[in-house]
């Protein structure tokens, strides 16, 4: 299940939630104010194939690819 990033408009409050990705758009309860209205942002994120490290993601295959053909 991917993990999102979420912005609260009533107080700024920026979370993150894991959620199946066809809910990633419906608003959320804001953990911080309790509003209903925080929505997905457009965070940038950042990832490795499995077995790399940060330092090493550069040489790995991009994101959402095995590397194998």
């Amino acid at each position: 299940m991917p993990l999102y990033a979420y912005r609260c408009p009533d107080c700024g409050e920026s979370f993150e939630s894991l959620r199946p990705g066809s809910q990633r758009d419906d608003p959320l309860h804001c953990p911080a104010c309790g509003s209903e209205g925080a929505r997905r942002s457009m965070e940038s994120y950042a990832c490795a194939a499995p077995g790399t490290s940060a330092s090493g993601a550069a040489s790995a295959p991009p994101c959402g690819r095995s590397g194998f053909r």
